[in-house]
């Protein structure tokens, strides 16, 4: 599975809550879960970060971001203004 595919997954299970705020991601049960390698989840996850989806403490471990309503406006407000 390639890390787009793997990353548009994650991020529909984030909306839809199977991944839910403040849970920790596990590589290795992750990337079985999605069926993939964990290079390519890690890449995912990194785009996930850089959108504010997921936090990383280096060498240490990964959760889902925990938004709040203000966030929540914040990312749809943008999306609207990006996606055509």
């Amino acid at each position: 599975m390639t890390s787009t595919a793997v990353y548009h997954k994650l991020k529909k299970w984030i909306y839809r809550g199977q991944l839910t705020p403040g849970q920790r991601l596990v590589e290795m049960d992750l990337a079985h879960r999605v069926g993939t390698s964990r290079i390519p989840l890690r890449e995912s996850l990194r785009r996930l970060e850089s959108e504010g989806l997921v936090r990383s403490i280096p060498h240490k471990a990964t959760f889902v971001a925990e938004l709040t309503p203000a966030d929540i406006r914040e990312i749809l407000f943008m999306r609207r203004l990006l996606e055509p």
